[in-house]
């Protein structure tokens, strides 16, 4: 069976400003990423009678956010885990403060949506032998962190050295370049992302990329900002492939007139300026696209325990 996931990464608007290296802080109260941008992915995505995974930061709990973040598993979609203070640098801390972020987001997400997390995705996709061990130690069914593209990450470093020559240093970062390079197949992982086991006891689930060694990104970005022809390839490229894995953020479907707090990003974030209707329709565009191709809409908890089953025969 062909299948396909979203999985859509709730990264909080104060993360935006940290990679961008904007000085001020945004109000966490009314976060427009979360207040505007979720209940339309929601929409949308029970429109088609589609479940995905959404990877939720507990730093992000307010009373303003808890309602609209609730609404997730109403709909009927996986909870899963992207670390408590989604610090980028989250993979160069200590193990036991790894393990002790894990752990407090993984407790968090219980206590609030009571739903028990099978599934951890890194900020900014960089993982550690520290991260692995702590999700192993946790008994985690898999992990979503492996991102093999070279063209993003060649893109990310450029505009990171931009940044840090302009006085605007970003918080971002590349732990591992040789990352780009690894295997976008799923495979059991012992001790980092990349290794490559036929059985296990901890699954990696790689984020899609196309055409390696480049490993052009079928993201939100590309779904949302990329020429309709370009697209188009991209998705009957990933068409070939028994599992894709689209990654998506919130920030997906915003745009610029959803909130002031978006002014600072206006020139850096180039995404904001689509119109949330624009990206509606290419979200749409690409759903109808799998569907007709026959690939099935599962959670990426879903497709962890239908490959472990397939990877141990």
């Amino acid at each position: 069976m062909k299948t396909v996931s979203l999985s859509i990464d709730i990264d909080p608007l104060v993360c935006y400003y940290a990679i961008h290296g904007l000085r001020e802080s945004p109000r966490v109260d009314h976060d427009p990423v979360i207040i505007s941008a979720l209940p339309r992915f929601l929409t949308t995505l029970s429109g088609f009678s589609v479940r995905a995974t959404f990877f939720v930061t507990a730093s992000a709990f307010c009373s303003e956010t808890l309602p609209v973040l609730k609404k997730i598993t109403e709909g009927g979609h996986e909870i899963a885990n992207h670390s408590y203070a989604h610090n980028y640098a989250f993979s160069r801390m200590g193990d036991a403060q790894i393990e002790a972020d894990i752990r407090r987001n993984h407790a968090l997400l219980a206590e609030q949506f009571g739903f028990e997390s099978t599934g951890f995705r890194s900020p900014g996709y960089n993982s550690s032998v520290g991260v692995v061990r702590s999700l192993k130690q946790m008994g985690y069914a898999y992990d979503s962190s492996l991102f093999p593209s070279f063209v993003y990450n060649a893109a990310k470093w450029l505009i990171m050295q931009k940044k840090k020559l302009d006085g605007t240093p970003s918080c971002s970062m590349i732990n591992a370049f040789s990352d780009s390079f690894a295997s976008g197949q799923p495979a059991f992982i012992e001790k980092y992302i990349t290794d490559r086991y036929t059985s296990g006891d901890l699954l990696e689930l790689p984020i899609t990329t196309l055409l390696p060694p480049l490993g052009i990104p079928l993201i939100g970005t590309a779904i949302t900002m990329f020429p309709e022809l370009m697209l188009n390839l991209m998705l009957a490229l990933s068409s070939r492939m028994d599992f894709v894995n689209i990654e998506m953020h919130a920030l997906d479907l915003c745009e610029l007139q959803d909130s002031s707090a978006f002014k600072p990003l206006e020139k850096k974030q180039r995404d904001l300026a689509v119109s949330v209707a624009c990206k509606h329709r290419r979200l749409c565009t690409v759903i109808d696209y799998y569907r007709s191709k026959g690939f099935a809409f599962k959670t990426l908890g879903e497709v962890a325990l239908l490959k472990r089953a397939a990877l141990k025969l």
